[in-house]
């Protein structure tokens, strides 16, 4: 290389040449002492646009330079020249058309004892790196950004869930203290209220009956609003142990109804326990409160695995069903499909299933079946950091 660079231009060596001038990048040597290209590759046409010749001075390269680059890099490139280190530098150069490429330019360095002599690199384009950098840089910081401004909306729901769950149970404890006092009072009344007078024994019943329903309602209300208020850690949860928990707390409504409960092979999975306990305790004590006058309430509950990951629970009942046109607003706060006088409740029990199951990245969707009665489908995953939902 040494000998034959001061003739590059006219390379006697013709696989050399071939070589240099085959490759994507552009070969170049600059004489030391006189600053002067010796040779240049012709890819420098193709890639920046600027005949061959006009490569002759060293102060050529350095006027090509983007002017916010131009100190940097000259001075780095002298100094390293200089001292024999050979380097790279990446810097924008502008093109015969005005526009930018990036380059990185590599440098060796060839010396006689202490003396440069020749320094000889190649100019490898590599704007398509740059801007794919450029892209990778703006992505992350805006993934950053996107993380920082997730994390504040977070926590700002979780303060905001926090607040609502203190101003429920305020709420709460404030709206049932002067409903204890009706009801309290309302059996003083009642016990001085002869017999004979029907008329205000109604009347003291109705404002009971009045009160106490206000009193669930609040209950209802808190409770929903527990949900992601007051959020517990999830945990491998059997869902046989749970079952056999509702039976426990259903035992008297149960025998009134002389119902009968059947739960058979629920898996266990990654859930919140307490909520898990709620939302079957509502669904199965649904089922036994909504059955035919004179035909026991029969409750089935049952599973199966589907192939995704999730596993399907079933509670079905051959109670009173629901109308197909009301089918879409069960799970909505407040929907009452039958009247006060008939079945008791807030209209809020299936509202706050279908806010579990949710939670938990499932689905709750029922169905009525041919015959009596309905079916409630939920759709659960077995682990929590599972990447699919319904």
């Amino acid at each position: 290389m040494k000998n034959q660079s001061k003739n590059f231009f006219n390379m006697d060596d013709a696989q050399m040449r071939v070589l240099l001038e085959s490759t994507n990048s552009i070969p170049w040597v600059i004489n030391w002492a006189t600053k002067k290209f010796t040779y240049v590759g012709p890819q420098v046409e193709r890639i920046l646009g600027y005949p061959r010749q006009s490569w002759v001075d060293a102060n050529v390269w350095a006027e090509r330079i983007h002017p916010e680059d131009r100190d940097r890099v000259v001075n780095y490139c002298i100094t390293q020249s200089e001292n024999g280190e050979d380097h790279y530098a990446d810097y924008r150069t502008i093109t015969s058309d005005g526009s930018l490429v990036w380059i990185r330019d590599v440098v060796h360095v060839i010396r006689e004892g202490t003396v440069t002599k020749e320094i000889v690199g190649f100019m490898f384009d590599i704007t398509e790196r740059k801007h794919a950098e450029e892209e990778l840089a703006f992505a992350k910081k805006s993934l950053e950004q996107s993380n920082s401004a997730l994390q504040k909306l977070n926590e700002d729901l979780k303060r905001s869930n926090q607040e609502l769950y203190n101003f429920a149970s305020i709420a709460s404890h404030d709206l049932q203290e002067p409903l204890r006092k009706i009801i309290s009072f309302g059996d003083l009344l009642r016990s001085r209220v002869p017999v004979s007078d029907e008329p205000s024994i109604s009347y003291l019943e109705r404002m009971q009956n009045a009160a106490s329903r206000m009193r669930n309602l609040i209950h209802d209300l808190l409770q929903f609003a527990m949900i992601e208020s007051e959020i517990k850690s999830f945990e491998i949860t059997d869902l046989n142990k749970v079952g056999d928990n509702i039976l426990d707390d259903l035992e008297t409504l149960i025998k009134e109804t002389e119902g009968t409960v059947n739960i058979n092979n629920l898996p266990a999975i990654e859930s919140d326990p307490s909520q898990m306990n709620q939302l079957f305790l509502n669904l199965i004590g649904n089922a036994l409160k909504f059955h035919r006058d004179g035909i026991p309430p029969i409750v089935n509950l049952g599973s199966f695995k589907k192939e995704n990951g999730f596993w399907e629970i079933f509670v079905e009942d051959n109670g009173i069903g629901i109308d197909e046109k009301y089918l879409d607003r069960v799970f909505k706060p407040f929907e009452r499909l039958h009247g006060i006088s008939s079945y008791e409740g807030t209209g809020i029990g299936l509202s706050i299933c279908d806010k579990i199951v949710a939670r938990h990245g499932g689905k709750i969707t029922v169905k009525r079946q041919p015959t009596n009665g309905v079916t409630f489908h939920i759709i659960l995953p077995e682990k929590q950091n599972h990447t699919s939902s319904y």
